[in-house]
């Protein structure tokens, strides 16, 4: 479950989001 929390942590932050979304593209 900690998993889970971490990636919800970082969808709530839009910075995290935006980071995660360049490396992927």
């Amino acid at each position: 479950m900690g998993h889970l929390n971490y990636w919800f942590n970082a969808t709530r932050r839009t910075d995290f989001s935006v980071q995660l979304k360049r490396d992927l593209l």
